[in-house]
């Protein structure tokens, strides 16, 4: 009976950003310093574990820290720049966006993931969530659901499929997210079903809990649906649609939210690329109106 365990460093990485962008009529200048990105895989198999388990397959952990400082010269009365920014939103202090510690399992057959979170992001975008609810990045897990592996059903709390940015600063081409990021939803609760037909189309199928919700707002019964067409023709060009339909009030007052996210994104170089999105949504005025604010 043998057992082993690897460990092996696959990415780490710092970076120091200092920006100057002009937003809403005014300048202001962010420093941020995002530090300890660094993911490894520890591998450990022993066969002396059940036969329906096989082997355990990779582990992951990640350690992330994003500290900002923002001087914003439009000078806002509160120390919180805008009521619609949930990332780098605070004025003339020096804050911590996101802390993250993760750990999850990927397995050919089952994953696993569970991140913990803090920082001024969790606390604004989260203000809805009750107690420790705020400090779940995600927390989800998965299995296959065919021979093939290109069959996945997940359950939990996950990334949303709305966008290309994510919550994630060192994920995105730029340090600030843009308006349309901040106006969809950066995570979603509820189960997902993925299907690769191939390497290059991909799709998914989801029932929520509603429009970036943890727990469903109370007094409403009715789930919410998203769907997401991802093609990859190569690695210089991806394009994807996402969709929602669902509500984000109790039953009495119930407004259908319907909503597209569509963007394309082409690689010129290792170092130059473009992405072009556009979203599209529309909201019931009022509940069995047939007018919509879009």
């Amino acid at each position: 009976m043998n057992s082993h365990i690897s460990i092996e460093t696959h990415e780490v990485a710092c970076q120091f950003i200092i920006k100057c962008r002009v937003s809403g009529g005014g300048l202001y200048y962010c420093v941020t310093y995002c530090i300890i990105f660094v993911t490894y895989f520890s591998h450990f198999s022993d066969d002396r574990l059940p036969v329906f388990l096989g082997t355990i397959g990779y582990f992951v952990s990640l350690m992330y820290l994003d500290v900002f400082y923002v001087y914003d010269f439009n000078k806002p009365v509160t120390v919180q720049r805008q009521p619609f920014f949930f990332n780098h939103n605070r004025h003339n202090e020096f804050n911590i966006n996101q802390g993250l510690i993760g750990f999850g399992v990927d397995h050919t057959k089952y994953r696993f993931n569970l991140g913990i979170q803090a920082g001024t992001y969790a606390n604004d975008n989260y203000s809805s969530e009750p107690g420790v609810l705020k400090n779940l990045y995600e927390a989800y897990i998965g299995v296959s659901l065919n021979k093939k592996n290109n069959l996945w059903l997940d359950a939990g709390v996950f990334s949303s499929f709305l966008g290309f940015e994510s919550a994630l600063s060192i994920d995105n081409p730029t340090l600030t997210r843009s308006i349309s990021a901040e106006s969809s939803p950066f995570f979603l609760t509820g189960a997902k079903v993925t299907y690769q037909l191939n390497e290059k189309w991909e799709f998914a199928g989801s029932i929520l809990n509603g429009w970036q919700r943890i727990q469903r707002v109370q007094g409403n019964s009715l789930p919410s649906f998203g769907t997401q067409v991802y093609f990859k023709a190569n690695e210089k060009y991806a394009f994807n649609w996402s969709t929602f339909i669902g509500t984000d009030a109790p039953d009495a007052i119930r407004r259908m939210r319907y909503f597209n996210n569509f963007y394309g994104m082409l690689q010129f170089t290792n170092v130059v690329g473009l992405i072009a999105g556009f979203d599209i949504g529309a909201q019931q005025q009022e509940n069995g109106s047939s007018s919509y604010d879009m």
